[in-house]
């Protein structure tokens, strides 16, 4: 590929906000300190009250949310796949539960099914950007990039602008030939963060090799440069160098 796309693997994780069968007084009452737990990260609590909740309601899938999500960020990924599976089979159509097992999916290296599940969400719920950032990241990894803007848009409209999706997002439309608004990007990216390695180096990409404007390129060569270039981007870079020199 002409694009070197240095793309960070980017997941996120959600939670399940709230359960419409439940009026708002008694769900607070219930996940209080459940809620609490998640918000201080607290996985071994999270676990201890996750069971509790599920002795009195074995069908919870907030708390089996939780519960799998902790077992997920603890590294024990089994357990976390066969408890969203068990939610799934209470409530098929949560699209957090999807979300997340694409998450959990995408640990266990079983990319194609972890796209499906985030699809599925995204299905479930258009305005999932986290899902849609996350399967963003995975076709950008794959070079699949007409499939990779078309997400990514999707949680860039949301206003999701993490430095990984603006990176992967930046990538996707230069590939695809839409220069100007890759560029756009970029640009929005380093305003956040103007030290970004991987942004720098693709920004200089789009703008030697895509947008022929060598001189503002070479400024942020010379930052790269300074700044020290990625190891993975060695290589590309002295072919850059060797682009601006032939003209």
């Amino acid at each position: 590929s002409s694009v070197n796309s240095m793309v960070p693997n980017q997941v996120a994780v959600t939670s399940i906000s709230s359960s419409s069968k439940l009026s708002s007084s008694a769900e607070k009452s219930i996940y209080a300190q459940l809620n609490q737990f998640i918000k201080n990260q607290d996985e071994e609590n999270i676990l201890k009250e996750g069971s509790a909740i599920l002795m009195k309601n074995p069908n919870d899938i907030k708390a089996i949310n939780a519960m799998a999500m902790s077992y997920y960020k603890r590294g024990q990924y089994a357990l976390a796949k066969s408890l969203l599976l068990r939610a799934m089979k209470i409530e098929p159509g949560v699209y957090e539960i999807h979300s997340n097992m694409g998450v959990v999916l995408l640990a266990l290296s079983e990319k194609n099914e972890a796209l499906k599940s985030f699809k599925k969400s995204i299905e479930l719920n258009p305005n999932d950007y986290v899902s849609a950032s996350n399967a963003g990241s995975l076709y950008a990894i794959e070079q699949d990039f007409e499939k990779a803007v078309v997400v990514l848009e999707i949680a860039y409209s949301k206003g999701y602008r993490s430095p990984k999706v603006l990176n992967n997002y930046g990538i996707a439309l230069t590939a695809t030939g839409k220069y100007e608004k890759a560029d756009k990007i970029y640009r929005e990216a380093l305003k956040e963060n103007n030290s970004d390695k991987g942004i720098l180096f693709n920004h200089a990409i789009l703008l030697i090799q895509f947008m022929k404007k060598n001189e503002e390129g070479l400024e942020i060569k010379k930052k790269l440069k300074f700044l020290g270039v990625p190891d993975e981007a060695r290589k590309k870079f002295q072919d850059l160098q060797a682009m601006v020199e032939r003209k």
